[in-house]
């Protein structure tokens, strides 16, 4: 009758041996080297953002029944905060400028944007965004030439953008922007009926995060 014994003695200390070695934490993985950016699976957001793109899009631009678009430069300085992981509220100012040479000069076509975004992270490094804004379509002439009174309206703005590099305090991507805008018109001299604006823009954004 011993034997069982011995038997059942060695089955309950392998049991224990291997229940001891399972509550045991495993080890955490090795962080990543110094200066890699992390999977994008593990990238996280959270305080400022602030930053600003250069780019070139199509401006075009309706006014006495008449339509015209141009290639123009497209600049954009904004701030923002990170309300969750993914989700953020800004404001920013944007715009399209396009230079010609006259005889007399050169003159400057111009369209700015000042309102405030939303942007929302749908995947891990992929962001889309709306926003609001107050607009301005004008033209710098030069000196010796009349004054030209810019229009005033109201703008809608849109941007998808993809991240190329993240990391913690930096963050560079490529964006595509839309807007489009309704102005007031102008006064009897200078007439317009019905002035309106659209463009499009792909750009690169820098962004650093506080």
């Amino acid at each position: 009758m011993k034997r069982p014994s011995r038997y059942l003695l060695a089955l309950w200390l392998l049991v224990a041996t291997g229940s001891t070695a399972a509550a045991q934490p495993g080890s955490s993985p090795p962080p990543a080297p110094a200066g890699e950016a992390p999977p994008a699976s593990l990238v996280t957001r959270r305080g400022v953002i602030v930053g600003g793109g250069l780019g070139l899009g199509p401006k075009g631009f309706r006014g006495n029944g008449d339509f015209y678009a141009e290639r123009a430069l497209v600049y954009q300085l904004e701030v923002g905060g990170m309300l969750t992981p993914r989700f953020a509220l800004g404001g920013e100012f944007f715009g399209w400028s396009h230079k010609e040479e006259f005889d007399e000069g050169a003159s400057t076509d111009y369209e700015q944007h000042l309102g405030l975004w939303v942007r929302y992270w749908i995947l891990p490094r992929l962001w889309l965004q709306g926003g609001l804004d107050g607009a301005r379509e004008g033209v710098h002439l030069p000196s010796d030439r009349p004054a030209y009174n810019p229009h005033k309206g109201i703008g809608v703005s849109g941007a998808a953008g993809f991240e190329l590099l993240h990391r913690t305090q930096v963050s560079i991507d490529l964006a595509v922007r839309v807007a489009a805008a309704r102005y007031a018109e102008r006064d009897a001299f200078q007439a317009e009926t019905d002035p309106a604006s659209a463009s499009a823009a792909l750009a690169v954004n820098v962004h650093f995060w506080f």
